[in-house]
């Protein structure tokens, strides 16, 4: 089932709105451009529908500007940010290590996810060459 448009997606639809009518073209231009009709056009200027990231590519590249133009002064409103947060916050019950015993353990269950072997052959060197200044360090 398709999310109803969000805040975000008007604004973009605005962007979309001006920046169409700024450079003159009609709502049946931007729909050939984006392979949709002009009422779809409508829809997605007036935030009705969302337009999707391939489609905002699209409109970036057709209108030479960045996809960052599209949401450039963009706020989100703080009661949604501060749910944002909350869902995306780390201290989620995520399994952190606490013990040398269980961050060599989870060193080595990522390891061993790696699916091959020059992966892991990388993240030797790379722990290497981390260990060998300490290594020197303490005369080993």
């Amino acid at each position: 089932m398709a999310r109803k448009p969000e805040k975000a997606d008007r604004w973009v639809g605005q962007r979309l709105r001006a920046l169409r009518e700024q450079r003159g073209y009609s709502l049946e231009a931007v729909g050939e451009l984006l392979e949709v009709s002009q009422q779809q056009v409508s829809r997605y200027e007036r935030g009705q529908h969302r337009l999707s990231a391939g489609q905002i590519c699209r409109l970036a590249c057709g209108f030479d500007v960045s996809v960052a133009w599209f949401f450039e002064g963009y706020q989100e409103e703080p009661a949604e940010l501060q749910r944002i947060r909350a869902v995306v916050r780390e201290d989620r019950g995520l399994w952190r290590p606490v013990t040398n015993a269980e961050e060599e353990h989870a060193l080595l269950e990522a390891w061993r996810a790696l699916p091959a072997a020059g992966q892991r052959e990388a993240v030797v060197r790379l722990v290497e060459s981390f260990a060998l200044p300490l290594r020197k360090k303490a005369g080993r």
